[in-house]
């Protein structure tokens, strides 16, 4: 029997979206990054027992008001990216040459195997 995996993407259960709400803290919640809310939702998720399962869930909740926080310890959100903008038709050119590196050589030739010697000679 193999082992029990968690699926990549948890469905949130009721219990956590209604804290959320209550809390005003779905924003906060959806502006984590993917892998955060679901950890957040199989950590809580895994937990052993109902009492467990609520102290996790109120840790979350404590650290989505709080900000800057991802269980228990410092976190801060990335910067958001600019997407790059499209550079004009460029004709295709050479990689450019690694500053203080000199181009690679090409492998030098072997030089052509001379004939065996006969032996006693």
């Amino acid at each position: 029997m193999g082992r029990v995996q968690f699926p990549t993407k948890q469905p949130m259960p009721g219990n956590v979206r209604s804290a959320l709400e209550k809390r005003s803290l779905m924003e906060a919640y959806l502006a984590r990054p993917a892998y955060q809310k679901d950890d957040y939702l199989k950590w809580i998720a895994s937990a052993a027992g109902p009492l467990a399962k609520q102290q996790r869930l109120e840790q979350m909740l404590g650290e989505l008001e709080k900000g800057g926080v991802y269980k228990g310890e410092p976190w801060t959100p990335p910067e958001p990216v600019a997407p790059a903008s499209k550079p004009e038709a460029a004709p295709p050119s050479k990689p450019a040459a690694t500053p203080g590196k000199k181009p690679a050589a090409a492998a030098p030739k072997k030089p052509a195997a001379a004939a065996p010697k006969k032996p006693g000679k």
